[in-house]
């Protein structure tokens, strides 16, 4: 019998191919893992818990047959980024991790009081109502703690009924608040109007959001419920999010194609005439035919399907009509494609191949690379020393791979780019050894991670966060998450799975894209939820992994948070109406708490203490699981021997709560409390190796499995395993 304790010190290769299961000859075998669920590679070796997703939104149309919406990031800086929510024909935008809210809605209607305006008074016994001279406002007068001082006024013709809308007041009586009604009904009554409490404020803006659902006609009702006199001075009725109308049509979202220059984004589709979305504030964008001179992009069929820049000029390429051309502008006036034989002259060059194979992608580095059907191409200059030009301008084929008709991603002075089929995820790259572009396929080692199980599903989006991990980011046709860390000149390509939802509320992800935020790129996911059985597509963000203390941790998926002060703690919180109806996990101050359900927007009881900081949302399991382990034997290779691992020592980095063994279904916990931790408090993370008994009994399948299910931060630096091998 052998005895080895092998160290497993750096899990840089990350999910490996169940292919590979005995391939030990591999340098990459020793690095890489079995399963690699719901936890991110570092560059530096080990492997740490995903954050959790913080919900942002919900999308304008919830989820029907319409509803389908892509993330498209708008990126003028990385100061001013914004993140825009395509869906059917319309767009919205997100900026510093929330929704634009409409400050001046074209479509807004609003009453400063000069008189009572038309209001009409249906107070209740001596209740009335009537016209401040001295303030210019309206009076709600009530002459006991009774609701008898009511205000009523219709606001006609909205004209976006199918939106969320805002109503605002401004309060100027510190001392009586007043509830605000809205409704489609003539009648003021708590049947017919949701009576919302506006909280008491000197000055200032009080709000009730409401959905007109379908009403044109809206009638708004002013309540005082306390003895004496309310104070409005205005009233304000807006949509709450901005938003413009867009030509997408929902089931064209993902093949649009997109190209910026400062304010300017240019958008390509073979459906639809270019078109340029330009920023002139925060809400102030708009989208329009792009104004092209000397237009080419006529009519069906000619309209090209994508779109980039390369030295100074915007390129155009691949219609229905012409799948193999570009259009270059002149070098001048990027919205001039007028063909001559000047320096600065627009230019079309069509690629001459054995095969008429469609353009699918630009991207420009030292020469414009370019995917095709059947291919890799670059066109640049014959003259290298020089830029573009009509009589100085080559194509030439560099790869025969063939491209997915999803956008690549440039990173440094490469393309990743998805194969034609849609199941392998390639590089190219210019080698100035062979002094040609190569390609290289990411997923060799991988190939199951695009594919799945079952081999059947395909990439649909993908997107570069660069800080902190540089991670890519994809999401495939079956809903899976997928992410690789990616840094070639430290030879690390480590493929991971993510997946989020519970058994009792399932869920996917749609679509994935990148803006940078404040510490972190921001990477942002559309999700479809089942929530109590209902539906839902949600705008959620990935949280920060990079954990200080456990009070850092957002470790639940569609989750908020609430953070106050030892003076102003919460025993409940409210606002949770996206998981109305589910079973959500909490963490409170740092530590777990039992579970509860979520019942008109709150939980359901009450949270057992008080508490400064709470996180409540959906649980999602992580998990490694190492490979086969080559270690123990004397007499050649332990792969398929009788093992045994007899304990391990688990090296833990600001870590708390898992489980491990060697078979899932028997799985121990690791206690993490020792006797002089406060028992009223969250443990402090561990940063140390624990050496762990292992469960489990002889078997030609030794693995070791560290998972986390509880909503508690989980990195893994090294596993140094004690393995008994029978030579037997």
């Amino acid at each position: 019998m052998g005895i080895q304790t092998p160290a497993l010190n750096s899990f840089a290769a990350g999910e490996l191919s169940p292919l590979l299961d005995g391939r030990t000859d591999l340098a990459k075998y020793f690095v890489g893992v079995k399963t690699l669920l719901n936890m991110l590679v570092y560059p530096t070796g080990g492997a740490t818990r995903r954050g959790g997703t913080r919900f942002a939104a919900e999308v304008k149309n919830g989820y029907n047959s319409a509803s389908a919406v892509r993330l498209i990031p708008f990126e003028f800086s990385t100061t001013q980024a914004y993140m825009i929510e395509v869906g059917d024909q319309y767009m919205r935008f997100m900026r510093n991790q929330g929704q634009i809210l409409w400050t001046e809605d074209p479509n807004q209607a609003s009453h400063t009081f000069d008189s009572t305006q038309d209001w009409t008074d249906i107070s209740i016994g001596a209740g009335q109502i009537g016209f401040n001279s001295a303030s210019l406002a309206l009076d709600v007068y009530a002459d006991s703690n009774v609701a008898s001082g009511w205000a009523q006024f219709q606001f006609a013709n909205l004209a976006s009924p199918e939106v969320t809308h805002r109503l605002t007041l401004e309060n100027q009586n510190e001392a009586t608040p007043i509830m605000a009604g809205v409704g489609d009904v003539r009648t003021i009554n708590s049947a017919s109007f949701d009576l919302s409490a506006l909280v008491e404020q000197n000055v200032g803006t009080q709000t009730v959001d409401f959905e007109p659902n379908g009403a044109t006609q809206i009638y708004v009702g002013l309540v005082n419920q306390n003895e004496g006199s309310a104070t409005v001075d205005n009233v304000i009725l807006r949509r709450k999010y901005y938003e413009i109308s867009s030509p997408f049509k929902s089931e064209d979202l993902f093949d649009i194609k997109y190209a910026q220059s400062a304010d300017t984004m240019f958008l390509a589709h073979p459906s639809y005439h270019p078109r340029q979305l330009t920023r002139t504030g925060h809400q102030d964008f708009t989208i329009e035919n792009a104004p092209i001179l000397n237009n080419p992009f006529v009519g069906a069929d000619d309209f090209p399907s994508a779109v980039s820049f390369f030295e100074g000029r915007l390129v155009w390429a691949a219609t229905n009509n012409e799948p193999q051309a570009q259009w270059l502008s002149q070098s001048t006036d990027i919205y001039d494609l007028d063909v001559g034989s000047n320096a600065a002259s627009a230019i079309k060059a069509t690629i001459r191949g054995l095969k008429v194979n469609a353009i699918r992608w630009l991207v420009p580095l030292r020469l414009l690379l370019f995917g095709t059907v059947g291919g890799e191409w670059r066109i640049g200059a014959t003259t290298t020393a020089e830029p573009v030009a009509p009589d100085n301008v080559s194509a030439r084929q560099e790869g025969v791979e063939g491209s997915a008709n999803i956008s690549p991603l440039q990173v440094k002075n490469e393309v990743i780019f998805n194969q034609f089929h849609g199941q392998r995820l390639m590089r190219i790259g210019y080698n100035f050894e062979s002094d040609g572009w190569q390609s290289e396929d990411l997923t060799l080692l991988a190939d199951h991670i695009i594919g799945g199980d079952d081999n059947t599903a395909t990439l649909i989006e993908m997107a570069f966060a660069r800080y902190p991990h540089r991670l890519i980011w994809g999401v495939r046709s079956d809903g899976v998450g997928i992410a690789c860390t990616y840094n070639r000149a430290q030879d690390i390509v480590a493929w991971h799975r993510h997946t989020t939802g519970t058994d009792d509320n399932g869920a996917s992800f749609e679509s994935v894209a990148v803006i940078p935020g404040t510490q972190k790129d921001d990477v942002y996911f559309v999700v479809r939820r089942t929530i109590a059985g209902s539906t839902k597509r949600y705008i959620e963000i990935l949280s920060d992994d990079r954990i200080r203390v456990i009070t850092d941790g957002r470790l639940l998926d569609s989750y908020l948070d609430y953070v106050g002060d030892n003076s102003s703690s919460v025993i409940n919180v409210t606002g949770l109406e996206h998981l109305n109806g589910a079973s959500v996990s909490i963490t409170v101050d740092g530590a777990t708490h039992p579970d509860r359900t979520v019942v008109n927007a709150t939980l359901s009881p009450a949270l057992q203490n008080r508490a400064s900081q709470v996180v409540v949302g959906l649980p999602y399991d992580s998990e490694l699981e190492t490979m086969r382990l080559e270690a123990g034997s004397q007499l050649g290779s332990a792969l398929t021997k009788i093992q045994r691992i007899a304990s391990a020592a688990i090296l833990f980095y600001r870590s708390a709560g898992v489980e491990y063994g060697t078979d899932e279904d028997n799985l121990e916990t690791l206690p993490w409390r020792r006797t002089s931790d406060n028992m009223d408090a969250a443990p402090d993370l561990v940063n140390e190796a624990i050496e762990v008994a292992m469960p489990g009994d002889w078997e030609r399948d030794a693995r070791i499995i560290i998972k986390q299910s509880l909503p508690l931060p989980f990195t893994v630096l090294a596993i140094v395993p004690r393995v008994d091998t029978s030579e037997d």
